[in-house]
């Protein structure tokens, strides 16, 4: 159901999507459904603009507390601030995800480090030391049953295995100590920014291009960064490729051609790249009938 203040960039995109369709620049489209599932995408883009104009307190920082919310606390850290921690939130944000059931309750129980915060000053100064915390912790936190958010399902808290949550903040940690000022910086443009520290997070374990492009795009639309994808990121990935190979009715199209393809279609459409990947990836899930896929 499209929403009264939606209607009018609704019909724009499902004019510009007939209009393609017709003159077979997109022969795989469904424009009615894609439409849609733009929109709902943009909705997603919004809610984190939303967050930024709201007040918040200290509860959305305490693991403690059932209002946890890494993705607030991380704007309550910047405006104390304190933008080590605000980043370090959208991390643990990116690296647990928010689960469908048990939202929060993975990096709330890590961060919490059993009454002694798992801080960014404290990790930073020490990693072994949380390590050996994590391998203390990982019974107690997999027997409390909570887990990892979809995008992150195949992650796991081992403490000292190279692909283990362990070796994902501390390479996570060298890799901020020798970029942060990379993250503030004001040289060349946001895209220019953007590209260049999503190649730097390459270092970062079992952070590929879903873990890069979801960090840093959050980082920026919480204005922790001044950065944004100014293309689509396809290698790599599954959902957003699969969605532009159906989209132009080729199953056999690269992910540097598609990403070409899809620059010049979003002449036509006037989007960001966060909302192209989202809408690409749930569009090609169901490509014949709209589904809000929330999780």
């Amino acid at each position: 159901m499209i929403s009264p203040s939606d209607q009018s960039e609704f019909q724009r995109l499902l004019s510009v999507l007939e209009d393609a369709r017709t003159g077979e620049d997109l022969p795989g489209a469904r424009p009615l459904v894609l439409a849609e599932q733009v929109v709902e995408s943009q909705r997603r883009r919004r809610f984190a603009e939303a967050i930024l104009k709201l007040p918040y307190t200290g509860r959305v920082a305490d693991p403690e507390d059932s209002v946890f919310d890494p993705i607030r606390a991380a704007v309550y850290y910047s405006r104390q601030g304190n933008p080590h921690e605000a980043l370090w939130m959208v991390f643990l944000f990116t690296h647990f995800g928010k689960h469908r059931h048990r939202e929060y309750q993975l990096p709330a129980l890590v961060y919490a480090g059993d009454g002694n915060l798992w801080t960014f000053s404290a990790v930073s100064s020490d990693p072994d030391a949380f390590r050996r915390w994590l391998q203390t912790a990982e019974p107690r936190l997999k027997a409390a049953g909570v887990r990892f958010g979809n995008h992150r399902k195949y992650e796991s808290l081992d403490a000292w295995t190279p692909n283990g949550t362990g070796s994902v903040v501390a390479t996570y940690v060298a890799w901020f100590e020798a970029h942060q000022r990379e993250l503030v910086s004001d040289q060349g443009t946001e895209h220019e920014r953007f590209e260049g520290l999503y190649r730097s997070m390459g270092s970062v374990a079992r952070f590929g291009r879903t873990g890069r492009f979801d960090f840093l795009n959050m980082a920026g639309k919480l204005r922790l960064a001044a950065v944004s994808p100014g293309r689509a990121f396809f290698s790599g990935s599954s959902g957003p490729l699969a969605g532009a190979r159906l989209l132009y009715g080729d199953g056999r199209l690269t992910a540097a051609a598609a990403e070409d393809r899809v620059h010049a279609s979003n002449q036509r459409w006037g989007l960001t790249y966060d909302v192209i990947e989202d809408a690409l990836c749930n569009w090609q899930k169901s490509p014949d009938a709209f589904i809000a896929f929330r999780g």
